[in-house]
């Protein structure tokens, strides 16, 4: 069995060069993995058009199918700042990698999306989200493989991952992979490992914040996220 993948993809706008930023990082800081990275759908893959987010969870599955032991999603925004030897760890230890995020569901989960896992708005405003750029699943664990394949049944079954408008005021718009991932989580009682969101570095999107190699801005984090590189 091969051990470790990072895999990611990066369609449309300056997306693709993301893909080859982290690539380079991979090289560079000797993270012990195979990189896969995709410029274009796979055929096999849907689209963001057809199932949006929901080719994050179909590529890890493709991953784990090609016999990798341990995968990870890692969105082209991130930049890694060290080997990431401490999520392989994590891995073996929890069997999937999810990371907080900084808001609760109430603002950003579709009605259907709602109503699928039972719930009403204001339980959403109680549950907190996780962050959707960061997704790992280990081949061994029974727990991370049967959320895989719920996330992945939820897509082909069901609507939850499309954007659909809400009579709520309340609702702010879909964030589709974020909120039903912390769903699945939720019901398989695994939000209680979710890594810290201050491992992440976050760019200023207002100021047009740009990556600097060793700022010392840095210092203690294990990602720099820039979304402004892959959408300007």
């Amino acid at each position: 069995m091969k051990e470790n993948c990072i895999v990611t993809l990066g369609v449309g706008k300056n997306y693709p060069r993301g893909v080859e930023r982290l690539r380079k990082c991979v090289a560079e800081l000797a993270i012990n993995c195979d990189f896969v990275g995709h410029t274009s759908f796979p055929p096999n893959i849907p689209t963001h058009k057809k199932i949006p987010y929901s080719f994050k969870f179909f590529l890890i599955k493709e991953m784990l199918k090609k016999g990798y032991r341990r995968v990870i999603w890692i969105d082209v925004s991130f930049v890694p700042l060290n080997n990431l030897e401490m999520l392989w760890t994590h891995l073996d230890q929890y069997g999937y990698i999810v990371y907080e995020g900084t808001h609760s569901l109430g603002p950003y989960t579709s009605d259907e999306c709602m109503k699928v896992f039972d719930l009403n708005r204001d339980q959403l405003f109680k549950i907190p989200s996780c962050s959707g750029g960061i997704f790992g699943v280990h081949a061994d664990s029974t727990l991370a493989n049967q959320m895989l394949d719920e996330l992945l049944w939820l897509a082909s079954n069901t609507k939850v991952y499309q954007d659909l408008p809400s009579v709520d005021p309340r609702f702010a718009g879909h964030r589709h992979d974020q909120s039903t991932l912390t769903l699945v989580c939720r019901k398989h009682h695994a939000m209680q490992n979710w890594r810290k969101y201050d491992e992440f570095y976050t760019l200023s999107k207002q100021t047009l914040e740009k990556f600097i190699p060793g700022n010392p801005k840095y210092l203690g984090k294990n990602f720099v996220l820039d979304r402004v590189y892959v959408k300007r």
